[in-house]
């Protein structure tokens, strides 16, 4: 069988290198699976904290005899040990959920080098886990598919070290123009919200924050 993935889990599966990846919050196992379908890699470790969702994991990977696969309950990289893969993926988890997980993983000394990482939302907040580790930014994409925006960046030892605007865009905010679309029509949608909640704090500290990130735009 063809493995199809989603217009994001291709972005994420094109940043992988190496040939050994664990997936946290593997879901149903389609990501490994395509890896080893394409040639991109010999070893996965998909990882999950429902038994469920490993167990169609594992059932997918067992059509692909040459594969050394695993499957791990697990939260986080907890079931994962130091250097055990090349890459670390973890996408469709929340950025406060992803950035408590690599932090309490950069605590008990295990690292990888590269990670892979596509949080939902508040993805400044695993940029900023990683900076404080040690890691910058490699490669760093803004999406869009079925109408939702999305952010795929990958991280290692050498990547680039973010500014404050870019921890939160990403590091290739002033000429993608995905995020010009992003920006602009968040920017509208913040400045609506302030028509019926005129001290909306938070609302405040985005509108200003993302009409600064509007005045760096090269292609504005």
């Amino acid at each position: 069988m063809r493995i199809i993935l989603s217009k994001r889990l291709k972005m994420v599966a094109s940043m992988v290198t190496g040939d050994s990846i664990a997936d946290v919050g593997c879901d149903h196992g389609k990501l490994g699976a395509y890896l080893y379908q394409n040639g991109k890699i010999n070893k996965v470790i998909n990882m999950d904290i429902s038994k469920a969702s490993l167990d169609k994991a594992e059932e997918l990977m067992s059509q692909f005899k040459g594969c050394q696969s695993a499957s791990r309950v697990s939260d986080g990289c907890d079931a994962l040990k130091d250097q055990e893969v090349d890459t670390l993926v973890m996408a469709g988890l929340g950025g406060t959920e992803m950035a408590i997980i690599l932090q309490r993983a950069f605590g008990e000394n295990k690292k990888y080098n590269r990670y892979v990482l596509s949080p939902n939302r508040h993805p400044e907040k695993v940029r900023q886990v990683l900076l404080e580790n040690g890691y910058g930014i490699k490669e760093d994409v803004m999406l869009k598919e079925g109408g939702i925006y999305y952010v795929v960046f990958s991280a290692e030892r050498d990547g680039k070290i973010p500014t404050k605007n870019e921890i939160y865009y990403g590091i290739n905010f002033r000429t993608d123009p995905v995020f010009k679309e992003y920006c602009i029509n968040r920017i509208e949608h913040l400045n609506n919200l302030l028509l019926t909640h005129e001290k909306a704090e938070g609302v405040i500290a985005n509108l200003e924050r993302l009409n600064a990130a509007k005045k760096e735009l090269i292609n504005d």
